[in-house]
């Protein structure tokens, strides 16, 4: 496998991330953290799940220790500040629509409400996107 961020995989030998795409700037920058912690791999370390849950960033992994803590937490505090969906640090709070908790600023709340509100099934913008179909901002 060919893949820069070698301790993140699946069957497919693809990144997946099961949250939006706001989020992807915090999610590679911590895997940045983990290439600089690890420059020439490590056959035991392996990021498991990235995904939102409960509104929060979870980023899971095989193996933990005080840095490895720390660059998640980092990240997952950052993603606190972040709207999932637009990547916008500007008015940004945990939301529920549609039974779905989601950190989110005031537009894409408001643009989700409205979603909700003409359909009986709410489609969240969430979803998993293969790295290889990561487009950054």
């Amino acid at each position: 496998m060919s893949n820069k961020y070698w301790f993140y995989w699946n069957s497919d030998d693809e990144i997946y991330f099961e949250l939006g795409k706001g989020w992807y700037p915090v999610v590679l920058n911590a895997f940045e953290k983990f290439l600089n912690k690890f420059p020439n791999g490590d056959a035991n370390f392996r990021v498991v799940q990235v995904k939102s849950k409960f509104a929060g960033l979870r980023i899971y992994t095989s193996f933990y220790d005080d840095e490895i803590d720390k660059i998640i937490e980092d990240a997952e505090e950052e993603a606190k500040e972040t709207c999932e969906f637009c990547g916008s640090k500007s008015e940004v709070s945990v939301t529920k629509v549609g039974g779905w908790y989601s950190t989110q600023c005031k537009l894409c709340f408001e643009s989700d409400l409205k979603t909700s509100q003409k359909s009986s099934s709410f489609s969240r913008r969430q979803e998993s996107r293969k790295l290889s179909q990561v487009h950054l901002f």
